[in-house]
């Protein structure tokens, strides 16, 4: 057996830290991947369950901005960001803007709701 220099050892253990740091990486952006891909099918499912429902969910929206309650306000910004997609994959565009503005027009003074729609890029 040949005997190696401390130099050798510490190149050794610099080689051996550094595959297992790649490796680590290559594990995590595995897992990344994985944890993304379920949520876009989740979303996707989401949506899903959404479709041909708009009307419902309109009025929910209108129900929860009337609350003045800022919970509320944070579930209602979340029904029209659902709102804004399904149009989008529905071609509906036009529609949806129409009914946001109408919505922004009847609350207008509610600016904590309109600021949640703004944050949102909505």
């Amino acid at each position: 057996m040949k005997t190696r220099t401390v130099a050798e050892l510490l190149s050794a253990a610099k080689a051996i830290r550094e595959s297992r740091l790649r490796q680590e990486r290559q594990k995590a952006a595995l897992e990344k991947t994985r944890q993304e891909q379920a949520a876009t099918m989740a979303r996707e499912k989401h949506l899903n369950s959404l479709a041909g429902r708009s009307e419902s969910i309109w009025a929910t929206v209108d129900r929860l901005a009337a609350t003045r309650s800022p919970k509320n306000y944070d579930e209602a910004v979340q029904h029209v960001a659902d709102l804004r997609e399904l149009a989008d994959r529905e071609g509906r565009q036009a529609e949806f803007k129409r009914r946001l503005h109408a919505l922004q027009n009847q609350h207008g003074a509610k600016k904590s709701l309109l600021e949640r729609l703004v944050k949102r890029g909505l």
